[in-house]
């Protein structure tokens, strides 16, 4: 069966087209970033994102009051951006395919297929807040979680530490919004917004390696590949340099607030 397998993405929109009547098409594209951008402003409209935008400077203001350190590298509210329909494609692409633990079965989940996959794939509408330290990321999350919870947005958290050395919490909220349907009628329907929050250090290594992850997420999982040993590739490095940096960054705060205690208890004598 792994003979019919799908390995690039030409042969996945034939096989969408062959076995689930599913052509991905000029079409598609449209009705796809015209969801999008009507979640996205709706969401910057949205009361919850108002709260989170106000409420920044105060949020800083706390962990510094608390800890003695800025929390934010930036005082000001992200961007709230769309998944690009080609990384949107490619997604459902390896969640169907290349990551399928049951192929030739549907995925867990189910399959993510037009005309419903859109509200599937939790980061077609996304933003992403940068941390000073490594203790921030789970101060920050707390107080999504808080708000999610008052707006009724049914929050979750995804604490990602993969293989690669990628370290990031990913949360979740889901919004109801009134999109277009196919034949342009309106539903409302609850889609996810991902709210990303990582560290300094650990976004500065996604921008170095960005184009490498891309190209990573095309190929299929062949197994235990022992990249490990391999440490003249650009997977070693990467990898490795990601686990590394997430290791001083627990050895910063750790020296952070072993100084603030040591300054305290001079100041008691």
């Amino acid at each position: 069966m792994d003979k019919d397998k799908p390995t690039t993405l030409e042969e996945y929109r034939g096989w969408l087209s062959k076995e689930h009547r599913r052509s991905v098409t000029n079409a598609t594209e449209t009705y796809y970033e015209s969801v999008t951008g009507k979640v996205r402003s709706a969401f910057e409209e949205s009361l919850v994102w108002r709260t989170v935008c106000a409420g920044i400077r105060l949020i800083d203001d706390t962990y510094y009051a608390e800890r003695g350190y800025r929390l934010f590298v930036l005082v000001r509210p992200p961007s709230v951006l769309t998944k690009p329909f080609a990384s949107f494609v490619l997604k459902t692409f390896r969640r169907n395919v290349l990551d399928n633990p049951n192929w030739p079965n549907k995925p867990p989940g189910g399959w993510v297929i037009p005309p419903d996959w859109i509200p599937m794939v939790k980061d077609t509408v996304r933003t992403r807040f940068v941390v000073r330290y490594l203790d921030g990321v789970e101060y920050l999350v707390n107080r999504f979680l808080d708000v999610g919870k008052t707006h009724g947005l049914q929050p979750s958290v995804d604490y990602e530490a993969k293989e690669e050395g990628y370290y990031a919490a990913h949360l979740y909220l889901l919004p109801e919004f009134e999109i277009p349907r196919e034949d342009w009628d309106t539903k409302r329907v609850r889609i996810p917004v991902e709210v990303q929050i990582t560290t300094q250090i650990q976004e500065n290594i996604q921008v170095l390696l960005h184009e490498y992850y891309e190209q990573r997420r095309t190929r299929p999982i062949l197994g235990y590949a022992k990249w490990q040993w391999d440490y003249r590739s650009t997977q070693f490095c990467a990898s490795y340099l990601g686990h590394i940096l997430h290791y001083l960054e627990a050895m910063i705060v750790e020296v952070r607030d072993r100084h603030k205690q040591e300054t305290q208890d001079a100041g008691k004598v």
